[in-house]
């Protein structure tokens, strides 16, 4: 959003077109947890505000002073200090050539060529002429983030309660199983030869229960014999 309003506030800022720049700034202001938008020539003086009010008045951006910013940094008229807010700040830069009165006179095809927006070679410079500040809310983010969290939190809640019923199903068909096999196993070695278990499903618990019944028929038969 900064590196936008700085590359649409160009010529506004070299015009001082306040008018333009606020509704520029006032756009800006406008996206989602923006509290502010300013432009500011290299004076210092705001000449262009989300608020029509600060415009004219005086703010304190040191020279240089590029991207995320804290409050001690950036201080003025252009927002009342907030914990929550945070400042980017984005040069308003123009490219200048030094031009001749003959160059400026040529003809044709030369000519053109001098007009390209963005020229290079001898006399081109890049000039910083002011900048653009946007201040964003954290509060909106940190609304995001307690979501997430709470998001998160039940999540773990689903997957805890999922596995404590995956546990308790695995019991079931697990160890109980087992269970009645070692209390019948005690009974067959007490000598009753008439215990069976109860074998139903196509499990593994369910193939060793048939196992144990064959072995069981298998002994009370070599018994007989």
């Amino acid at each position: 959003l900064g590196t936008n309003l700085a590359y649409n506030s160009r010529y506004g800022v070299l015009a001082r077109d306040t008018r333009g720049l606020s509704k520029l700034a006032s756009g800006v202001a406008m996206e989602e947890d923006v509290v502010y938008a300013m432009l500011v020539d290299e004076e210092g003086t705001i000449v262009g505000h989300s608020l029509s009010s600060r415009v004219g008045r005086k703010t304190n951006i040191p020279e240089n002073l590029t991207g995320f910013v804290s409050d001690p940094e950036l201080s003025g008229a252009s927002y009342q200090p907030r914990e929550d807010l945070v400042h980017f700040v984005t040069p308003v830069e123009t490219i200048k050539q030094d031009l001749s009165r003959e160059e400026l006179l040529l003809p044709g095809d030369e000519a053109e060529g001098l007009a390209n927006p963005y020229p290079s070679g001898k006399g081109v410079r890049v000039e910083t002429i002011g900048r653009a500040v946007v201040g964003v809310s954290l509060l909106g983010i940190e609304h995001m983030m307690a979501r997430v969290r709470a998001i998160v939190a039940v999540i773990a809640a689903i997957i805890g309660c999922a596995s404590i019923v995956s546990v308790y199903g695995m019991a079931r068909a697990v160890v109980i199983p087992i269970k009645k096999l070692v209390r019948a196993t005690e009974e067959i070695a007490s000598g009753d030869l008439s215990h069976m278990v109860e074998a139903r499903g196509n499990d593994e618990v369910t193939e060793l229960a048939r196992s144990f019944n064959r072995m069981v028929v298998d002994l009370r038969r070599y018994h007989e014999e």
